[in-house]
């Protein structure tokens, strides 16, 4: 091997995991995001280790160590707080009921009857994370390293990797079909009650470098882990955790203006966080065997199967009582799958599928893609922690 190779492996074995996800985005932009970037990211991971090219804790010498990880988790749990408008999430009651219904059908599905099938543990693991995703697997699998047991850690990681294939399937088909049912019906033709999402910025912008905002969102960190603390020893198995606090302070200090919304996009430091972040999500896949994979396989595509028909038919009925188109209700649902940028993309890709009117392009984005937000907000921001965080108790 070359000298400076040999000297500075971490810089190599960074630049394959980096180029792993490149290569995700990629293909998922080539195929219109059929096949998601993070299910290529994780099935090279895979194929990769298994064929012996890459080190099992590739993870580790690459610089995306545990410790690291788990500190770049929490602060973009606070940054996912400072994205929330309590104003725009108030406007859109009806989407946060659909939301948390989701979640709700997709738990209650899982837990019900997943545990005859596929034991307590799995499905106690995998109920936040297919209501979810990220930052309710990270949860998980830091219970199930906690509990030590790595079999619960796969599983985890596996339905993150696994459940947005679903949701880029299903999410188009529904909205498509809500938003052709509301132009036939003359929608764009009437009052445009759409309600555009906004933010007000208080933050003095001459403080917000990147030093500050990061020191500010860590201090908030700090805090998050303190209160976590508390809770733990006041209220025991019950303890809220700091991912469920961290986005509480994140909410309310930005809405205090005390911190800028958005604050990691503001520290020019969000791309390289939400990167560790999947590192940390995914990491445990280069140590784990075919054998393994083929252990968890059904579970994985049973549970995953069980949490979507809880969503569709948890939702469908609320939209009826609710008074929704029922595919639009689905397609909110099915935020659980998907959250941002995911759902603006699917939302942006359905309105240039069913019409090339500017007009009729322009009443279906103020329309639908409030709605869509406001529900990834609610199910991944939202209802999806406060899940992970109460269920983590249980593992």
């Amino acid at each position: 091997m070359i000298g400076f190779l040999q000297a500075q492996p971490a810089i190599v074995l960074f630049f394959i995991l980096i180029g792993y996800l490149a290569l995700g985005d990629i293909i998922s932009l080539k195929t219109k995001a059929r096949l998601p970037s993070v299910f290529i990211f994780a099935l090279l991971v895979l194929l990769t280790s298994w064929a012996g090219l890459i080190p099992p804790d590739i993870f580790d010498l690459g610089g995306a160590n545990t410790v690291f990880t788990g500190v770049v988790s929490l602060l973009i749990v606070v940054d996912m707080g400072t994205t929330m408008d309590i104003a725009d999430i108030k406007k859109n009651w009806r989407v946060v009921i659909i939301g948390l219904v989701a979640i709700l059908g997709s738990a209650a599905f899982i837990l019900l009857l997943g545990t005859p099938i596929f034991g307590w543990e799995m499905s106690l693991i995998s109920a936040p994370v297919v209501a979810g995703g990220i930052v309710a697997s990270l949860e998980m699998q830091a219970a199930a390293y906690e509990a030590g047991n790595a079999y619960l850690v796969v599983i985890a990681a596996l339905i993150l990797a696994f459940q947005s294939f679903p949701g880029f399937i299903l999410t188009p088909v529904m909205l498509k079909k809500a938003m052709r049912a509301d132009l036939q019906n003359g929608g764009a033709s009437g009052k445009n009650q759409a309600l555009a999402l906004e933010t007000k910025e208080k933050f003095p912008e001459a403080y917000q470098t990147t030093a500050i905002l990061l020191a500010i969102t860590a201090a908030i960190g700090i805090l998050s882990f303190a209160t976590a603390q508390l809770t733990r020893e006041v209220l025991g198995a019950f303890a809220i955790s700091q991912a469920v606090w961290g986005l509480l302070y994140g909410i309310l200090f930005s809405g205090l203006g005390w911190i800028p919304k958005g604050v990691l996009d503001k520290a020019m430091s969000s791309g390289i966080i939400l990167i560790l972040v999947i590192f940390s999500a995914f990491g445990v896949l280069a140590t784990t065997t075919f054998t393994e994979i083929a252990e968890v396989a059904a579970p994985v595509l049973g549970l995953l199967a069980l949490g979507i028909a809880g969503i569709f038919i948890f939702c469908i009925l609320a939209a009826k009582i609710l008074k929704l188109d029922w595919r639009l209700a689905v397609a909110l649902g099915l935020n659980c799958l998907l959250g941002f940028p995911l759902n603006y993309q699917l939302t942006k890709e359905s309105i240039r599928a069913i019409t090339n009117d500017p007009e009729e392009a322009k009443y279906l984005e103020d329309k639908y893609m409030p709605m869509m937000l406001v529900a990834g907000f609610v199910t991944i921001t939202i209802g999806s922690v406060f899940l992970a965080g109460f269920l983590r108790n249980f593992v």
